[in-house]
């Protein structure tokens, strides 16, 4: 239960003591700090989500579940009261704390996890900390540029953590912790932290770098407050309580200024809305529900304690695809059997051939678009373990309405840190050339040439000997994936063995396989436009396979589907026939097939129908 605080001050409380760093040798101005992040290919919204869930959890446990929470809030009286008081009482003017702290509206963003190893550590950053010690206090609170030490992990260069100064208004955030200690205890700590430009008092200069805690060692250094009286601070200014026992941070960004605010007013509605598309957008890994065993994360957005609804992956409509994906590629990586979803993934390995080396593996998937949003046709770049999203390597969208792909990359285990070292500090891109070992450049560089050659490849599968006639060439669909069209729309769907019922609305072909180990089956499909405007031309590759003759009579029946069944319209749909590669001719009856060959059924259909597709195997009565 959070503690009634009605007074200006807290009693028993010291007000934190204040120290702003003074210029040494090779210290950095506190305005070029905050310009450390470079120029990321990315906003705000983007950034800073990404930046703060990618600390949460390179400092997850193990396969333990870790909670992430966003909450824009307005802040209470009497935490205002609170941090006006006992907290920033002292403070550089031009940050602007005490102006933000006396308005009557003030609000901030805080962030929290759970499941985490909170800021453990030491919390002097003048001592050398043995190798092996943990040291996330120190190289949070007092360091920029501290590398992670963390197993593949999504932090490289800890730049990424100025972020929530620059969004904050005045450059200031409170942290408050509680991690375990080497006794085996648990500790409360809190800290106040701030980057503004440089400043001047009494003659001595300053970096614009200062701190709010305990003072110590002849008051030249600065430590964090601990145990009860950090608790207490703390449970009096975040919404975010610590259990007994539970480990984990909190992150208190005060005045948060996204450079959208009309008129110097922020609205919260249009904040909390961009942070949760941004947690979608750059999260969407951490939001499949098949974790396959890994590390879950929970996530949360939330308005004043308020939870934002976020989409379950699976069933969205753009990022359905991408969850297919990444699930698929889990597998692959783990060595295991690639599961079956509504629409096909193919995965491939990535390899460099000199030296033969696998580098990665990339899985794609083309799936129905939703009308009312746009296509996806990119590649989601992502770590090895870490899966944080680095960029969306776009390419050109699939040719025929209605439809999408998507892909995702992840390199292996062995060649992950040849990709980290890649990564500028926003972890936004990856810059081959930025490399220094020739082996970790030439990984990354052969890896997106052969995503660049691979996906070239799945947009175009087959050389079109028609475009002499000014026909573009078209995609290769399964026939899975044109079948469960609904409206012209079908949510994304996860793995799946249930059976498929005939749907209407669309010119897509639906394969209708019998159970006999003698009856053939669509094994691919391709589209391409066809002469009549509003028609399309589809051409279904049948295989007689694992037959047990030698030969067989296929037949292709086509109809109309219409919801409840299907009717034959000659209107909306001309079947063509079967292609006779030897004497280039058609023939519509039935044709002879051999074990496993595979032959080509051609017809035309009108673009805004769906086609039910059955082939089969004749016997002697209907022959």
């Amino acid at each position: 239960m959070r503690r009634p605080y009605a007074g200006a001050k807290i009693d028993n409380i010291e007000t934190l003591d204040w120290y702003p760093k003074p210029f040494g040798p090779g210290d950095i101005d506190g305005s070029g700090a905050s310009r450390l992040l470079g120029a990321p290919n990315m906003g705000l919204y983007e950034l800073f989500v990404r930046e703060m869930a990618q600390n949460s959890w390179d400092a997850g446990h193990g396969v333990q579940k870790t909670s992430f929470s966003i909450n824009l809030r307005s802040l209470t009286s009497s935490q205002k009261r609170v941090l006006r008081s006992d907290v920033f009482a002292n403070s550089d003017k031009s940050l602007g704390l005490s102006s933000l702290l006396s308005k009557r509206d003030v609000w901030a963003i805080e962030v929290s996890d759970r499941g985490t190893s909170g800021l453990n550590g030491s919390v002097r950053s003048d001592i050398t900390i043995p190798d092996g010690e943990p040291r996330n206090f120190v190289d949070l609170i007092f360091k920029i540029g501290a590398p992670k030490d963390t197993d593949l992990g999504g932090g490289t260069y800890g730049f990424g953590k100025t972020i929530s100064y620059l969004i904050s208004s005045v450059g200031t955030v409170l942290i408050w912790t509680q991690c375990s200690t080497e006794s085996g205890s648990y500790e409360h700590r809190l800290i106040g932290s701030a980057v503004g430009s440089s400043f001047d008092i009494d003659g001595a200069r300053y970096t614009g770098r200062q701190w709010w805690g305990r003072r110590v060692k002849n008051r030249t250094q600065i430590e964090p407050v601990i145990g009860r009286e950090a608790q207490v601070l703390g449970e009096a200014i975040f919404e975010d309580h610590f259990g007994t026992g539970e480990t984990g941070t909190n992150i208190l960004v005060l005045g948060p200024d996204f450079g959208e605010e009309d008129g110097g007013v922020l609205n919260p509605a249009d904040v909390v809305k961009n942070l949760s598309d941004a947690v979608v957008d750059s999260l969407w890994p951490k939001l499949v529900d098949d974790q396959n065993g890994r590390r879950r994360m929970e996530i949360s957005v939330r308005l004043d304690g308020v939870q934002q609804r976020l989409p379950r992956l699976e069933e969205d409509s753009f990022y359905g695809g991408y969850a297919d994906c990444l699930v698929a590629l889990r597998h692959a990586q783990a060595g295991r059997p690639v599961p079956q979803f509504r629409y096909p993934v193919k995965v491939e390995e990535v390899r460099s051939l000199r030296p033969a080396k696998l580098l990665g593996h990339l899985a794609l998937i083309r799936y129905p678009a939703h009308a009312r949003h746009s296509a996806s046709h990119a590649v989601a770049l992502m770590r090895h373990d870490a899966e944080l999203l680095v960029k969306y390597l776009e390419f050109e969208p699939l040719p025929i309405q209605g439809f999408q792909w998507a892909g995702v990359f992840k390199p292996v285990a062995a060649t992950d840190d040849s990709f980290a070292k890649a990564e500028p500090p926003a972890h936004d891109e990856w810059n081959p050339e930025t490399v220094k070992d020739k082996g970790m450049r030439r990984d990354v560089n052969i890896a997106l040439r052969r995503i660049h050659e691979q996906v070239r490849e799945f947009l175009h599968p087959i050389a079109d000997d028609r475009q002499g006639d000014g026909l573009a060439p078209s995609v290769a669909h399964v026939g899975d994936l044109l079948a469960d069209l609904i409206d012209g729309f079908v949510l994304g769907g996860g793995p799946t063995s249930r059976s498929r019922k005939p749907r209407s609305s669309g010119s897509k072909p639906r394969s209708r396989k019998g159970s006999s180990a003698r009856s053939p089956e669509i094994v691919a499909t391709r589209i391409w436009p066809a002469e009549g405007a509003g028609w399309v031309m589809t051409e279904v590759d049948v295989q007689l396979a694992n037959a047990r003759s030698v030969e067989g009579m296929v037949a292709v029946d086509l109809h109309v589907g219409v919801d409840g069944g299907r009717m034959d319209d000659a209107s909306m749909l001309r079947p063509l026939g079967w292609v006779d590669e030897d004497e280039g001719t058609v023939a519509v009856d039935a044709q002879s097939f051999g074990m496993n060959q595979v032959r080509t059924f051609v017809f035309e259909a009108a673009e805004d129908v769906a086609v039910d597709v059955n082939v089969k195997l004749l016997d002697s009565r209907d022959e």
